[in-house]
């Protein structure tokens, strides 16, 4: 774990150095931050909420009912899974299986409670027990390592440094109304053009970080 966490370090000082610069940069052009971060975390917010039931739903699949320590079907991945919870100290998660020939599988959700785990048919069929194991191991670990949360919270970065910058057009446009401040547009637009860059920089951060987790 302690490995996995100094491969994420260089993403996450990235993040937060260009989060810094973002807010300096607003800040100094005494662009009012505040109502900006609130539109930024209630649009992350709603997207941690209803993510999950979103792909639930485009991508459906048959949930293997559980009791809480086993799963009431007869899938060797079942037996698989729960025992894999009872390793990583999780509760057991939502089981569903994809009925896609193509090899996946992936753990989504919002916290370990909660959390789910979809495996295609492609998958069980094209891997045996022991690689199987392997797979559900490396899904598992993305919930008991939270990564659900931590990729939200860094999420949040991005989305305030596009509102930063949409602000900051807008006090441009603002500014160049006003003909008794001329050039002053002008240092709006360049602080714009450099909290777009900033965003875009952080969208690459935020897949290096899931590229790590």
């Amino acid at each position: 774990m302690a490995y996995a966490w100094r491969r994420c370090m260089p993403s996450m000082a990235g993040l937060f150095v260009v989060a810094a610069t973002g807010l300096a940069i607003a800040i100094g052009c005494g662009v009012p931050v505040v109502p900006l971060l609130g539109w930024a975390t209630g649009i992350v917010f709603i997207q941690w909420a209803i993510a999950p039931y979103i792909i639930e739903w485009v991508i459906p699949a048959q949930v293997i009912p559980h009791d809480g320590t086993e799963y009431l079907a007869n899938e060797r991945v079942g037996a698989i899974v729960a025992r894999r919870c009872r390793d990583a100290g999780v509760p057991l998660v939502r089981l569903g299986i994809v009925d896609d020939w193509v090899p996946n599988a992936f753990t989504f959700g919002h916290s370990k409670k909660y959390a789910r785990l979809w495996i295609t048919r492609g998958l069980l069929i094209g891997l045996d027990d022991a690689e199987l194991d392997a797979v559900v191991c490396h899904e598992l670990g993305h919930v008991r390592n939270r990564d659900f949360q931590l990729m939200t919270i860094a999420s949040l970065v991005p989305a305030a440094l596009y509102f930063i910058a949409v602000g900051l057009l807008h006090a441009a446009s603002d500014d160049d109304e006003d003909a008794d401040d001329e050039g002053g547009g002008l240092v709006f637009l360049v602080a714009a053009l450099a909290a777009f860059i900033l965003y875009f920089v952080s969208e690459l951060l935020l897949l290096s970080l899931s590229r790590a987790r």
